[in-house]
């Protein structure tokens, strides 16, 4: 697995962590690019998106460097194992305005370690389902089908078979599972 972290979190931490979610839900994770970015100060959610292809332009990986201009070095592909997946991580350190917040003291804001390390566990055996079914090559009929009127988000197949193997991954997980999860709550609270 190659990860992009633009997050604050410690790369080895959150590298176990997300090949544990993959190898929960029988994925392949040798070469499979997960991009980590952080989400907004003092909200705690985490969401993720996984997309199917077979290369990624390099410079896509790091817009700071399409930015600054030094575009020319980084032109070129990265291949991948049938896709990747970009998940946003919650804040790890909440803001002196959300400690003040009514409901950060009366306990309805939930921000302790154990329970964000929980939910970017269940997001990403999630999104590495999907990858899953990508290399798997799932989706190769799925246009061929009679058409009919979409179906909402959770209720076409594939998201009901990703959401029950991230149910499944996060109900049982094993014992290295288990350690990656702790340690990085563990992290969480020692860095609050």
């Amino acid at each position: 697995m190659k990860l992009y972290n633009k997050t604050k979190y410690p790369d080895d931490l959150l590298e176990s962590l997300l090949i544990e979610a993959g190898k929960a839900v029988n994925a392949r994770t040798a070469k499979v690019i997960v991009i980590a970015t952080s989400g907004k100060a003092g909200y705690p959610s985490c969401h993720g998106v996984a997309t199917r292809c077979d290369y990624v332009k390099r410079f896509a990986l790091d817009t700071r460097a399409y930015k600054k201009g030094t575009y020319e070095l980084k032109k070129g592909l990265v291949e991948t194992d049938r896709g990747y997946f970009k998940i946003t991580l919650p804040y790890p350190f909440l803001p002196d305005w959300v400690k003040a917040s009514e409901s950060y003291k009366q306990g309805r804001l939930l921000h302790d370690g154990l329970s964000i390390t929980e939910s970017i566990f269940s997001v990403a055996s999630h999104e590495w389902r999907h990858i899953k079914q990508y290399q798997d090559n799932m989706f190769r009929d799925r246009f061929f089908v009679k058409q009919e009127r979409r179906k909402r988000h959770d209720n076409r197949a594939w998201e009901k078979d990703a959401i029950k193997a991230a149910n499944k991954a996060q109900d049982k997980p094993k014992n290295k599972a288990q350690e990656a999860i702790l340690n990085l709550s563990l992290w969480i609270e020692e860095n609050k």
